[in-house]
């Protein structure tokens, strides 16, 4: 599935959003915490609302950065059941950046379409978090 947004922001503090875990921590509409366990690999710490009440859970996550060509790749693994591929690639516009998101979604869950619907809505606030973090 891919995803289109767009900032005016400047794609440096974009990138800087995506790529620090402290930045994304703080602009992520449903991450709590993300603590390093690794090089480049943390313990995310994060709640969603099933309905009016609020489920915590953690998983492990890999968030790899490239600077040069303006991409940041993070790969989740949901307690064994789901992998998450997110491929952030950002573009400079007149207006700002824009971010083109490639999610891949794989589980033995049959919960592929109610992720994809997630992750639109929480990315779309991600996204103006991050808009709004940089002005």
């Amino acid at each position: 599935m891919e995803l289109i947004f767009q900032v005016s922001a400047d794609p440096k503090r974009v990138f800087d959003h995506l790529s620090d875990m402290e930045l994304f921590v703080g602009v992520h509409p449903l991450i709590e915490r993300m603590e390093p366990i690794g090089e480049n690999t943390f313990r995310v710490h994060e709640r969603v609302q099933l309905g009016p009440i609020p489920y915590r859970f953690r998983y492990k996550a890999t968030v790899t950065a490239d600077a040069n060509n303006a991409r940041v790749t993070i790969v989740a693994n949901v307690m064994g059941l789901t992998h998450i591929t997110m491929l952030f690639k950002l573009e400079a516009i007149s207006t700002g950046t824009r971010i083109v998101e490639d999610l891949e979604v794989r589980s033995v869950l049959p919960i592929e379409r109610y992720m994809h619907r997630l992750f639109k809505e929480q990315h779309t606030i991600l996204f103006r978090n991050i808009d709004q973090a940089t002005r």
